[in-house]
């Protein structure tokens, strides 16, 4: 029957009533019920680490422990909302997958940023000096025409986004995605040529 599955009140009932028992019993300070939630949270490090391998270690060891902690402390607070529909497991995946991939971004941006930092500063001098700005010549020669195209409008000719988008045809979020993508281009073939003058 239809009415088999629900309590006399007309309300489903939930799938993991003794963990959601656990959450309520540990919110009114019972300390074995604290003991055994803490128990059970030691299973965030492990899943951290396994979705972060499955990221393709997106995320480094040092994020990782900062991820495992900002993990604890949300389950911790909002244990209350918890409501017994999963397993304190599957409830707490959900945290991780959150804090995991915002950690995954951050790293991005901060890798992204420190390449173009690290890429203009090295463009700049090497434009002031004859035989640097010679090897920088050819490297430009050496990598498409359009990315070269892009890196002397904004490197030598402070050229805005907007301005450069408007050149190509495209928007200044994807022109500034190209010249940054240029910019790596450029940079590999300048140490490939450095070290055949080198040698």
């Amino acid at each position: 029957m239809l009415g088999a599955n629900r309590h006399e009140s007309g309300r489903v009932p939930c799938a993991h009533p003794e963990d959601l028992e656990l959450i309520r019993n540990s919110l009114t300070g019972d300390s074995d019920a604290t003991e055994e939630l803490c128990a059970r949270l030691q299973c965030i490090p492990r899943m951290v680490n396994g979705l972060n391998v499955r990221m393709n270690s997106a995320v480094g060891s040092d994020e990782l422990r900062d991820v495992c902690q900002q993990v604890i402390v949300l389950v911790w607070r909002k244990r209350e909302a918890f409501n017994g529909d999963s397993s304190i497991e599957s409830w707490v995946l959900g945290f991780v997958r959150y804090e995991l991939l915002t950690a995954a971004r951050q790293t991005n941006r901060r890798q992204l940023a420190h390449d173009v930092d690290t890429l203009e500063e090295a463009a700049a001098p090497a434009a002031a000096k004859e035989v640097d700005s010679e090897l920088l010549a050819l490297a430009l020669a050496r990598i498409d025409v359009d990315d070269a195209r892009i890196v002397r409008l904004r490197v030598f000719q402070d050229a805005p986004f907007e301005a450069i988008g408007a050149r190509l045809g495209v928007t200044p979020s994807a022109a500034r995605n190209r010249y940054y993508r240029s910019l790596r281009a450029l940079r590999e073939r300048l140490t490939s040529m450095a070290r055949g003058v080198s040698e």
